[in-house]
This record gives C-alpha cells, structure tokens and sequence, in this order.
C-alpha cells in the first residue's frame, strides 16, 4: 500500500511539473502581455475625476459595513458630483469638437 502512495506521489510530482515546464515555455515563447498598457484611459478622464472615484469607493466601502442611511447619502452625493463632472467635461469636449468642424466648414 505505501508503494502504491510514493508512486501515486510521484506521478503527481512529475504531472505538476510536467505542467509547470511547459506554462513557463509557453510564456516565454509567446512573450507577456502587459494590458494595462494597451488600454486608452476615456477621453474625459482626468484627475479630478479619479480622485472622485476613489472618494466615492471609501464611501461605498463605508456604507456597505455600517449600512448607516447617512453614509448612503454621502455616498449618492459623491456619486452626483461624478456625473456633474463627467458631463461637464463631455459637453466642454463637445463644444470644442463642433467649433473645430464649424471653422473648417465655414472656411470652405
């Protein structure tokens, strides 16, 4: 019986290396992906925006452990700031974007 168990270990060890060996091949041949990278952060993104998010995650992450009614209106007023702020940047964006194509049409 306790053959049977080392033998049982050791195709395991060899199964777990086995795999190990070929993950590790793998990824180098292929090369890593970093995908933080690659992502293009929103045209409206900025720092006061992300410093509003992480505001209103403390303030999410403090109603869900008290789930106190006052903290959940802190948190809904720190949610209207974000969207207050993001449409303001999308409409500021928006105006330039239209007095960009009414100069080129207009100048035709």
């Amino acid at each position: 019986m306790r053959n049977l168990e080392r033998v049982i270990l050791k195709v395991q060890k060899n199964v777990t290396n086995i795999l190990l060996n070929t993950f590790t091949k793998q990824r180098k041949k292929l090369g890593e992906k970093n995908l933080k990278s690659n992502i293009k952060p929103f045209y409206y993104w900025n720092e006061e925006t992300e410093q509003l998010v992480k505001v209103k995650k403390g303030k999410y992450l403090k109603w869900i452990s008290s789930k106190n009614p006052q903290d959940r209106i802190e948190l809904r007023r720190v949610q209207g700031k974000i969207i207050k702020m993001i449409t303001e940047v999308k409409n500021k964006i928006w105006e330039k974007t239209c007095s960009t194509v009414e100069s080129y049409l207009g100048g035709k």
